[in-house]
């Protein structure tokens, strides 16, 4: 299937520059295809990154000759980013957030400084103190910056 190779393709490019794809988005219709990849570095990622991965991104798609057209949009996750997972609570200890909890079918918003990451939670310092918060209650998370 087409989708599946050009997934392929946007993994395959990101990983050989030493980035990771921290999400992605395909449109694919006839004649023009629209592809969207946020890529993601520990080192954080530049104009320059993102320039030098659309250039690989591009080359294989055109030897690969999957769409006949297509636009790329290639960026960084942004100051405002999701989090996604506990690895990504580590890398953003004592950054600001911003966690949307739920809690017995309400939600609830906590901002302040992440703290602490354990085995089951979060620790953030925020307007109310610290705040203990499970990982099941969380609903989402971003960088409050």
């Amino acid at each position: 299937m087409v989708k599946d190779e050009i997934i392929e393709l946007i993994e395959q490019s990101a990983g050989d520059l030493g980035f990771s794809v921290y999400e992605y988005g395909l449109t694919v219709r006839g004649e023009n295809s629209h592809i969207t990849v946020k890529l993601d570095s520990l080192e954080g990622i530049t104009l320059e990154d993102c320039e030098d991965y659309s250039r690989e991104l591009s080359s294989r798609l055109d030897l690969a000759e999957l769409v006949p057209n297509y636009t790329l949009e290639i960026s960084s996750p942004g100051l405002d980013r999701k989090l996604q997972g506990k690895d990504d609570f580590i890398r953003f200890l004592k950054a600001p957030v911003k966690v949307v909890i739920e809690l017995e079918d309400k939600r609830d918003t906590i901002k302040g400084s992440l703290l602490e990451v354990t085995e089951k939670g979060l620790r953030i310092d925020g307007e109310r103190g610290e705040i203990e918060i499970s990982f099941d209650q969380i609903v989402q998370a971003n960088l409050d910056y």
